[in-house]
């Protein structure tokens, strides 16, 4: 039981300081409308954590909600794609037309990731389907992740806390914004929650960790982040490893099974599309130092920048790695690295959302008021969370669990991620669920609620 102490303790600082990062650089100049809803959202989160509503009536609540508000969104704002996502749309639809001619192209050959989920876009196309019917699709997958994020918080909080949790995420503006956005997020982001779910169950058997190794290997066609997912999945089955000596084999077997089913199913789909012909060079990336390259920009802000695009057209491994490590070298050289990364978390965690991509013919009117409120939402969970790190750092030994340590080491590892790795407000849509969970554990309502 010591071991799980320390890895408790551990666990919380580390979570603790990557959130009081986040609070600090959501607070940087922070608007009055922002402060407003902070307030006001913290006050939504406890007042409802107080009430009593039945765990089936509460779950179909923020389904229905999630579904309602993104698909009132995707029909009203009509978001047509743009840069790599019309690039991978047109891609799909020529795939469904039976010509994959465009996947032939330097890009593809690059970035081999993107290939599944064009299949998956060829797919509903192929089937009837279009623009519109993609987006919706998005806000199924979207809102059965939040009915996902409502049933673990169920493990972390009382009924009432985890309704609150479910019903911010559901109406949370910085999530909505990106369900017309044809991007792979969405379906990689449910498959990772439902490992997450499986996972953690009390006394998971080895076949639910086989199953939620499947569905991060899924995930993981869809967007590459499962092995982020996947790490924090371990880490959750070590802490129980560690602990009372009639759970470690079934502990030990589980993780066993979790590793293995991601592997094979990762191998069999990679193997499936090489031989096939649906992507001769494989669905991986053959150019991973240029996330380096770009994250570690000290002129651009760790953002894109086309300056040294010239390191992707290397076709020498070798060669390419040489150059970039130069570029690196040169970039970090030039001093001010204390000043950068602090740009950077307030980039990543603390900027307000990015609506080109939702909006790329013109930002509505409407919209600077939502971004703020938006940004005062984020920060209260920022603080929610921030104070369940805290709980779990210093409180009692039972405030632990395997949910809580697979959250807080995802959590962790998208922040040193993304302090190396290039940066864009729309990739931080993978670890905000997180937050919002963690959050769940902040808020303790009644330990009752009606069923």
């Amino acid at each position: 039981m010591r071991a799980q102490n320390i890895i408790s303790r551990f666990s919380g600082a580390a979570g603790a300081l990557c959130l009081g990062a986040m609070c600090a650089a959501s607070a940087l100049w922070l608007s009055g409308t922002a402060a407003l809803s902070c307030v006001l959202t913290a006050l939504a989160a406890w007042l409802i954590s107080r009430s009593r509503v039945p765990e089936r009536a509460a779950l179909a609540a923020v389904f229905v909600l999630a579904l309602a508000v993104r698909a009132a969104f995707i029909l009203t704002a009509r978001t047509q794609p743009v840069s790599d996502f019309e690039l991978l749309y047109e891609a799909a639809r020529g795939v469904a037309s039976g010509d994959s001619t465009a996947l032939d192209s330097d890009y593809f050959r690059w970035w081999g990731y993107q290939i599944p989920f064009v299949y998956y876009e060829a797919l509903v196309i192929r089937l009837g389907g279009g623009v519109t019917a993609l987006q919706l699709l998005n806000a199924l997958w979207m809102s059965a992740g939040a009915a996902l994020i409502y049933l673990l918080a169920l493990r972390l909080a009382p009924a009432g806390a985890a309704l609150a949790c479910g019903l911010l995420y559901a109406l949370y503006p910085g999530a909505v914004l990106l369900s017309g956005v044809l991007t792979g997020q969405h379906p990689a982001l449910f498959f990772a929650l439902l490992a997450i779910y499986l996972a953690t169950a009390p006394e998971a058997s080895w076949r639910r960790c086989a199953a939620a190794g499947l569905c991060l290997a899924v995930s993981n066609l869809f967007r590459p982040e499962g092995l982020v997912f996947l790490g924090a999945l371990a880490c959750a089955l070590i802490y129980r490893l560690s602990g009372r000596r009639e759970g470690r084999r079934a502990a030990a077997v589980g993780l066993a099974a979790l590793l293995c089913a991601y592997l094979a199913v990762n191998w069999a789909a990679g193997a499936a599309f090489t031989l096939s012909g649906a992507a001769p060079e494989g669905i991986g990336n053959s150019r991973p130092e240029w996330k380096l390259v770009l994250g570690l920009d000290t002129s651009s802000g760790g953002e894109y920048s086309p300056e040294n695009e010239y390191i992707l057209e290397i076709e020498d491994a070798d060669e390419r790695r040489a150059a970039a490590a130069g570029v690196i070298r040169e970039s970090l050289s030039a001093g001010g690295l204390a000043r950068f990364f602090a740009g950077k978390v307030y980039g990543m965690w603390g900027a307000p959302e990015d609506t080109d991509w939702a909006f790329p013919d013109g930002t509505p009117d409407w919209i600077p008021g939502l971004l703020q409120c938006e940004r005062g939402v984020r920060l209260a969970v920022y603080v929610l969370a921030l104070l369940a790190a805290l709980r779990l750092l210093f409180g009692r030994r039972e405030l632990s669990g395997e949910p809580d340590i697979a959250l807080l080491a995802a959590l962790c590892a998208f922040f040193a991620a993304y302090l190396l790795m290039e940066i864009q407000t729309r990739y931080r849509y993978s670890a905000l669920p997180l937050v919002f969970l963690l959050a769940a554990r902040a808020l303790r309502g009644r330990r009752e609620a009606g069923r």
